[in-house]
């Protein structure tokens, strides 16, 4: 029988089993990976850290030289693209919630809507910002729309997480917390997009569909808690 007190053997023990360890750990890695939707939500992960750094840029870009007007469209354009993806996209959690929890195999193309419609979001603002003449307004925006991003980023992470799988309770937990998160950073950009082109005289009539679609998505909620 082995002993405590020959630390040799259980030394070669140990080394010996560090492989096995790792072994195991890189199965149930890979295994992950390949899970349904994994592979999509590394790929909008992606998109959101580059939209990241393009809100970046533009900050930096505000705090140094200023910004160049961009001509493809003027602020009410601009700011009707940010509020019209803006709207679509909260639309989208819900979705993602369900397959999160529950649908593994609609996971990749729920989180695929997060791109598809925060891109243009992120472009529509960093546009808006180029016809906006006051600095402290323009880093407004900028901020307002990252911390949709850095939001979306968490709520992808945490379906990432959830997978799909019923029996994952913890992760569904941060899941739902991930979504209010996301839609409360999305109502702040809405009524910080309404404030500024107030202050300068645009009206989109916008900001009543972005409510809409929050109190569809409080609803569905509110619905799926008392079930």
């Amino acid at each position: 029988a082995l002993s405590p007190d020959d630390p040799p053997v259980w030394q070669q023990l140990s080394n010996a089993s560090a492989p096995v360890s790792e072994s195991v750990k890189r199965l149930v890695d890979n295994i992950r990976e390949k899970a349904p939707g994994q592979a999509q939500c590394e790929q909008v992960l992606h998109t959101l850290n580059t939209c990241t750094r393009e809100l970046d840029s533009c900050a930096m870009a505000v705090s140094a030289q200023g910004l160049s007007q961009r001509r493809d469209n003027n602020l009410h354009g601009f700011s009707g693209q940010t509020l019209n993806s803006a709207a679509e996209l909260i639309d989208k959690l819900e979705p993602i919630r369900m397959a999160g929890k529950n649908n593994a195999e609609q996971l990749g193309h729920a989180v695929g809507e997060i791109s598809r419609y925060i891109v243009p979001m992120v472009n529509g603002a960093i546009g808006a910002c180029t016809h906006i003449v006051h600095t402290n307004q323009q880093m407004s925006l900028i901020n307002q729309t990252k911390s949709v991003v850095e939001s979306a980023v968490t709520l992808v992470q945490a379906a990432k997480d959830s997978a799909g799988n019923p029996r994952s309770t913890h992760a569904h937990t941060h899941l739902d917390e991930s979504i209010d998160y996301t839609r409360q950073a999305i109502q702040e950009l809405t009524e910080t997009i309404e404030k500024i082109n107030a202050e300068m005289g645009v009206v989109t009539g916008l900001m009543e569909q972005v409510n809409r679609a929050i109190t569809r998505l409080t609803d569905k909620r509110q619905s799926l808690d008392r079930k």
